[in-house]
């Protein structure tokens, strides 16, 4: 009984995923990785996550080859950006590797007032194959790049 409720919440994650496989969009002048993330970007204010971490975690991500997300990587290959394929669904993109998973959301704060609502970004790292083994589970609000911590490529 304590493997299955071990396992259940990472079977819900990935049933959640929506079944997207992992890929990097192929950039273009008017959709890339600047665009979404410099705050001079058309697409700035859209709901995304912006990331920043070592080459090598992110070759890791191609080499597991089991993630589930779409996005952008930076010309240096040392930023991406996680993308919404559909905003008002539910589904998580996930980043794997063979030590640790990473459940990512974004969602936009509800202001009751006019004010532009406040965009977050769900950050949920755990060890890969261990769901219960949380390493992070962070909200981080407003448009700044996430700096994921090192453990993952250390």
């Amino acid at each position: 009984m304590k493997l299955k409720t071990a396992l259940l919440p990472l079977a819900m994650a990935v049933a959640m995923a929506g079944g997207v496989a992992a890929d990097w969009l192929e950039p273009t002048a008017d959709r890339n990785y600047e665009t979404y993330c410099d705050p001079k970007g058309a697409e700035y204010n859209k709901l995304h996550a912006c990331f920043v971490a070592d080459p090598a975690y992110i070759k890791n991500l191609e080499f597991f080859g089991k993630s589930l997300f779409q996005g952008y990587l930076s010309r240096d290959q040392k930023k991406f950006v996680l993308l919404e394929n559909d905003q008002n669904s539910k589904s998580l993109s996930l980043l794997l590797t063979k030590q640790y998973s990473i459940a990512v959301k974004t969602w936009q704060v509800i202001n009751p007032i006019d004010k532009p609502a406040e965009k977050c970004v769900f950050v949920r790292i755990s060890n890969a194959g261990h769901p219960d083994e949380v390493r992070l589970r962070q909200n981080f609000c407003g448009l700044d790049p996430i700096s994921l911590p090192d453990m993952l490529w250390r």
